[in-house]
């Protein structure tokens, strides 16, 4: 059979169109998550833990979210937090998420693109939506860091909440509520409300300053005053594996309050109510340093105070993160700010925010006693010689 020149054309095009078909094409993007707006959101969310599951490490969670109108909603997971730096909202330990309008259940669609946000639609009549779920904290070390253990608990907000997509997390009101084990105690920057048997509900807060407030727990506590008569109450929250572990001798007790007076003495103000140190001595709960508003975390070694002589590198944690609170909360590099937690953050100026509060950390540390002249000469002896040794520093 004879082609012609138009027919050979004809046949490619055909045979290119045929090939092309049986290519992989883009599938269709997800639908844009609503952009956070600085609104109120309208009404308070009520955030109920349940933190008794000591045998299974598992924080159980209830949400009443009011809603003004039926249709789509977003509701998200925190996946930026202040002080991580990075993406670490730890959604792989969220689980049995079931939510209802009423007696309705309601099913959700996790985004495709987006795995923090969850979609909805809100069923017409509906004037609240109610989100059961839990969070599976880790029970070996291998699976991160240890936050329940048969002597103390680290409750972070972040961990047990999801938020509406389309707010400011600072326009978005919660009244959260805690059941602990029986006859523990806690500390917290929260305010308290309310106290009924082991729950404790505190004060309306916005969801910022949730997040920013976490809580620690446990069954051998210790309070003690670090500002008597001061400016802002400052506290020192400490829970330890053993009773032993929390006596504090005096002299112990006055460096910790010379570095409050130091503080005030380098900064010249304070800008919070009060302040709570959060402080977990254990080798069985995850050790953490990180920074608050009006509180840190200052997870260190199970014999802080009964080695007072060789414990002296775990107490720059306490100058540090007190630190953050001018530096970091207080006053914070503009593209580290974001309006709510699923916003990335950038860290331009991430070495302000922690080269800087290194840096007075440990002023801060010699100044108060918590280190010795000798001990905070010696530290800046190793730092200078690792970084002599290190060939990126070149």
């Amino acid at each position: 059979m004879k082609i012609t020149a138009l027919g050979a054309l004809f046949l490619s095009l055909t045979a290119t169109a045929a090939l092309s078909q049986n290519q992989p094409m883009p599938f269709p993007s997800a639908a844009p998550i609503e952009k956070p707006k600085d609104i109120p959101y309208p009404g308070t969310i009520r955030l109920a833990v349940d933190a008794t599951d000591l045998t299974h490490h598992i924080f159980r969670a209830h949400e009443t979210i009011p809603v003004a109108k039926s249709g789509a909603m977003t509701l998200l997971y925190p996946q930026w937090l202040p002080g991580h730096h990075s993406p670490g909202g730890p959604i792989s330990m969220l689980s049995g998420l079931i939510i209802h309008a009423g007696k309705q259940r309601i099913e959700w669609t996790r985004d495709p693109v987006e795995v923090y946000a969850f979609h909805i639609e809100v069923p017409e009549g509906a004037k609240s939506i109610d989100a059961d779920f839990q969070f599976d904290s880790a029970v070996t070390t291998s699976e991160g860091r240890m936050m329940m253990t048969p002597a103390m608990l680290s409750l972070e907000w972040n961990t047990v909440a999801l938020y509406p997509a389309g707010y400011y997390s600072r326009d978005i009101q919660f009244v959260p509520s805690a059941k602990l084990p029986q006859g523990w105690k806690f500390g917290t920057a929260l305010e308290t409300a309310s106290m009924s048997g082991d729950t404790t509900t505190f004060k309306p807060t916005p969801f910022n300053t949730l997040v920013d407030s976490p809580m620690i727990a446990g069954a051998n506590f210790e309070r003690l005053d670090l500002d008597p008569n001061g400016v802002a109450p400052v506290h020192f929250d400490i829970v330890a594996d053993k009773p032993n572990q929390i006596l504090v001798k005096p002299e112990q007790l006055a460096v910790h309050r010379a570095l409050i007076q130091q503080a005030y003495k380098l900064f010249g103000s304070h800008h919070y109510d009060h302040y709570d140190f959060l402080v977990s001595l254990s080798d069985k709960l995850g050790g953490i340093g990180l920074e608050h508003h009006q509180s840190s975390e200052d997870g260190t070694s199970p014999r802080y105070f009964l080695d007072w002589d060789t414990t002296a590198p775990a107490r720059g944690v306490m100058s540090h993160e007190l630190t953050h609170s001018w530096n970091g909360k207080f006053r914070r590099p503009a593209d580290l700010w974001t309006p709510n937690f699923n916003v990335p953050m950038r860290d331009s100026l991430l070495w302000v925010y922690e080269g800087q509060t290194e840096y007075w950390g440990k002023v801060l540390a010699a100044r108060s006693g918590l280190r010795t002249r000798q001990q905070a000469l010696d530290e800046l002896a190793e730092i200078a010689a690792y970084d002599q040794i290190t060939p990126g520093h070149e």
